[in-house]
């Protein structure tokens, strides 16, 4: 089952949120901060990640920033701003989506499947890439196979 953290400072809209995608099947943790929302994802990352941008503590777009420098975890933004320069600091954190207050609790779970559908797809094929028979590269010391090549280790080397 799919986990997603939501992170927003009003506890109705954290509530709605997490009420859409339960029914969506989906495994919901809310936090009342962003600060919360980091800590744990430090613990164990979630598949997706609803942030409000205008938070206590850190910003949502703050916090969208040390998440992406952590995991490409797909993150989306909800806010009240729809300003473009509003939207260009979302998408320079690592935003992939941005939702504006109000939004429509329908769209919002729609377009979290949407991307777990997506980044589900994408992990298989990287996956599926790393499977591959690999060949054996005896002069230059390497392994290899069509998506990616690997030094071959000294000791490996030797046997």
């Amino acid at each position: 089952m799919a986990r997603v953290y939501v992170a927003d400072d009003e506890k109705n809209i954290r509530d709605l949120i997490a009420s859409f995608l339960c029914e969506q099947s989906l495994e919901v943790e809310v936090f009342e901060t962003g600060d919360q929302l980091f800590l744990r994802f430090l613990e164990e990352e979630a598949d997706v990640i609803i942030l409000d941008v205008m938070m206590p503590g850190t910003s949502g777009i703050d916090i969208a920033a040390r998440i992406r420098k952590q995991s490409d975890v797909p993150i989306i933004l909800l806010t009240a701003r729809d300003g473009d320069e509003d939207f260009l600091q979302g998408f320079s954190a690592g935003a992939d989506d941005y939702f504006t207050k109000p939004f429509s609790s329908l769209k919002l779970s729609l377009r979290v499947k949407a991307i777990l559908s997506r980044h589900a797809t994408s992990s298989k094929k990287k996956r599926r890439g790393c499977d591959c028979l690999r060949r054996l590269d005896l002069v230059r010391k390497r392994t290899a196979c069509p998506l990616q090549e690997s030094p071959i280790e000294t000791d490996q080397y030797r046997i």
